[in-house]
């Protein structure tokens, strides 16, 4: 093979991989409840099988030829592509774990092992039978570059992932059959109908890729619940899904919100009370699932209502009367000019990285930034009735630490969720508690 053939399979096999990678990334985050554990599992099995794969095929290296060392890892990964993404969205009911409740350490790692190293060891393979290793990294760091464009601006807007696998899948024989002098030497007739028969079963699955992906998630990731709709976009996977009359929004397997809202008399109260120390707000900014607390702020006469949400479904869905603005909230305020009486941060608890850059130090100084002179911050943390173990101590002991080193001013409502207020040292909350007290209706 020559230096620039070699160098042409490289460059797709990187990108192939890098696609394929970041399908079974954003499925792990589903499985492990936006995890970053799974980015972690994913990157060191891959690692871990292309080395193995690499070690393999230099003990045989005088056997394979590079034809053979590129040809059988693309033809291999068609069939074993399908089977990974599959066997991530079964690990859930395959590894008997209760939902909602977490994934064992022990056994869901156990059986990534066996889902991602058989794929790096495909892919591992090609670099023992390279001429010139430099050209084989540099064609697959291009090709890794490629791929992320193609995965960015060309897959996403698939908005359904059986319908990337069939296209990773799809893509491979098609590109056999281009190269076929390179790849597949002599195209016999046994070799052309092999490949056209993949192609076709490839190109029938297409048709029924929707019906596929709502089943298997409902069967999978989300026993119980009817998938009403699943969208892919930069930040991650929105769903809603309705069960017992209820509709529900997670974002990468995490809950977001519902309707009619379960939790009703926390958001009342979430909406409320840092309403009490700026009741005179006029412009409120809504940070996360608007749909638990608008209707309470909407009674109020509050001027304008900015919603931010980069989950599209939850804010189409759950809270259609205010236009969100669907963004990532840390841009929003990096670029916004205007200023806010009132900041909701009502997202999920920061239990992940994703989640947590909400909840820095950086985050509220932004915040503040955004706020008027006597402006008001409200975020929730888990809280408890009676006692709180030292997780959950440190959790809310660390939220404070961080809005405490922006506002000098941060008061804790305990319950069974704790409500975290902070202000600036010019609100005065003293003559406008009852005031505010009497004027809500």
């Amino acid at each position: 093979m020559g230096k620039y053939l070699f160098a042409l399979a490289c460059g797709f096999s990187g990108c192939v991989a890098v696609i394929a990678q970041a399908i079974l990334l954003r499925e792990m985050l589903i499985v492990f409840r936006g995890n970053e554990l799974s980015i972690a599992m994913v990157f060191f099995y891959c690692l871990t099988g292309t080395a193995a794969g690499s070690l393999l095929s230099a003990k045989h290296k005088d056997r394979l030829s590079a034809t053979n060392a590129m040809r059988y890892p693309l033809i291999f990964a068609t069939g074993l592509l399908p089977v990974i993404f599959l066997g991530i969205r079964f690990l859930r009911p395959i590894a008997a774990t209760i939902p909602d409740t977490g994934l064992s350490l022990i056994i869901v790692p156990a059986c990534s092992l066996a889902l991602f190293v058989p794929l790096g060891i495909l892919f591992g393979f090609q670099y023992a039978c390279a001429g010139n290793i430099r050209t084989a990294y540099f064609s697959e760091a291009s090709g890794y570059l490629i791929g992320g464009i193609i995965f960015t601006y060309l897959m996403l807007p698939m908005n359904n992932a059986v319908l990337m696998v069939l296209s990773v899948c799809l893509a491979i024989p098609i590109f056999l059959l281009l190269t076929q002098q390179l790849f597949i030497g002599r195209l016999t007739r046994l070799r052309t109908m092999a490949v056209a028969g993949i192609i076709v079963v490839m190109a029938g699955l297409f048709w029924g890729a929707k019906t596929i992906d709502s089943a298997t998630l409902a069967l999978s990731s989300f026993p119980g619940y009817r998938i009403i709709a699943s969208h892919y976009s930069p930040y991650g996977h929105a769903v809603i899904a309705e069960r017992n009359g209820e509709l529900h929004a997670f974002s990468n397997g995490i809950p977001l919100a519902s309707m009619p809202d379960e939790n009703a008399v926390f958001s009342e109260s979430f909406a409320y009370i840092p309403y009490l120390f700026q009741h005179h707000a006029k412009t409120v900014l809504v940070i996360g699932s608007a749909a638990p607390i608008l209707p309470y702020l909407c009674r109020e006469p509050i001027e304008k209502i900015t919603y931010i949400e980069n989950n599209f479904l939850a804010a189409t869905t759950l809270a259609p009367a205010v236009p969100a603005l669907i963004t990532d909230a840390r841009k929003f305020l990096s670029s916004t000019d205007s200023r806010f009486d009132l900041i909701y941060i009502n997202l999920p608890y920061s239990t992940t990285a994703g989640l947590n850059r909400y909840y820095t130090e950086e985050f509220f100084r932004a915040t503040k930034h955004s706020l008027n002179e006597s402006g008001v911050i409200a975020f929730r943390a888990p809280g408890a009735l009676v006692y709180l173990d030292s997780v959950m101590t440190n959790l809310n002991y660390s939220l404070w630490t961080a809005a405490h080193a922006i506002f000098s001013d941060v008061h804790i409502v305990a319950g069974q969720n704790n409500i975290f207020i902070a202000s600036s040292p010019r609100c005065r909350r003293r003559s406008l508690l009852p005031d505010a007290l009497s004027s809500l209706r």
